[in-house]
C-alpha cells in the first residue's frame, strides 16, 4: 500500500506471478538468416505482473494521506456453526489531512482516521488464452461474490468484537492489579 501527494492511497498485489509465455529451454529457433538462429526474447503475461495495482482510493481534493499503519486480524470466523473456516482481514489504517487553516493566531490542520478492510481473496477464471479480455459479467460476477463474502466477514467482526473488547479490558484490569501487587511489594 502507498499514499502519494495526489490525494489517493494505492493497493499493489506483491504476490501475484507472470507466466512465461516463451519455452523456458528456449531453444534457438527465430531465424534470423539462413542457417542462423537465436532464442526468442523472454515475454510473459502483462495481466498478473508482481506489483500490479490492484485498487486506487481517493481521498477527496481537501485532505491527503499523512501516514498508513496495518493491522492483521486473524481467525475471524465466517460461520460460526462451522469454526473450521476462518479468514484474515487486513486493516488499513490512515491519517489524513486537511488543508491548513489559520485560526486566530495558531495554525490549525484537520485530521482524519479512516479504515479501510482488505481481505485477500483469488478467483481463478477460465480461460482459452493467457491474457484473454475478461467478459464484463465475469467480473461483475466475481465483484458480487466477494462482496457477498467480505459482508458476512464484516458480520462476523462485529459480531465477535464485544468479546474481543471484553478480553483486552480483562487482560488490562488483570496486568493492573499485578503492576499493584509488584509495587505494594517493592514500596
Amino acid at each position: 500500500m502507498s499514499a502519494s501527494t495526489d490525494q489517493t492511497i494505492r493497493f499493489w498485489d506483491p504476490v501475484s506471478v507472470s507466466f512465461e509465455l516463451t519455452d523456458p529451454a528456449n531453444i534457438p529457433h527465430a531465424m534470423q538468416r539462413p542457417g542462423y538462429y537465436r532464442p526468442l526474447a523472454k515475454e510473459t503475461t502483462k495481466n498478473n505482473i508482481t506489483f500490479k495495482e490492484v485498487k486506487r482510493i481517493y481521498t477527496g481534493t481537501d485532505s491527503s494521506c499523512y501516514s498508513l499503519r496495518c493491522l492483521n486480524i486473524s481467525n475471524v470466523y465466517i460461520d460460526p456453526s462451522n469454526p473450521d473456516i476462518k479468514s484474515q482481514i487486513e486493516w488499513l489504517i490512515g491519517l489524513k489531512l486537511g488543508k491548513p487553516s489559520q485560526q486566530g493566531k495558531k495554525n490549525a490542520q484537520i485530521g482524519f482516521v479512516c479504515g479501510y478492510g482488505i481481505e485477500r481473496v483469488k478467483i481463478e477464471v477460465p480461460a482459452l488464452h493467457h491474457d484473454d479480455v475478461v467478459p464484463p459479467f465475469v467480473l461483475k460476477e466475481c465483484e458480487d461474490l466477494v462482496q457477498t463474502r467480505r459482508r458476512r466477514i464484516v458480520t462476523a467482526f462485529q459480531h465477535q468484537l464485544p468479546h474481543k473488547i471484553q478480553k483486552i479490558y480483562s487482560q488490562v484490569s488483570l496486568q493492573s492489579s499485578y503492576m499493584n501487587q509488584i509495587r505494594k511489594l517493592f514500596l
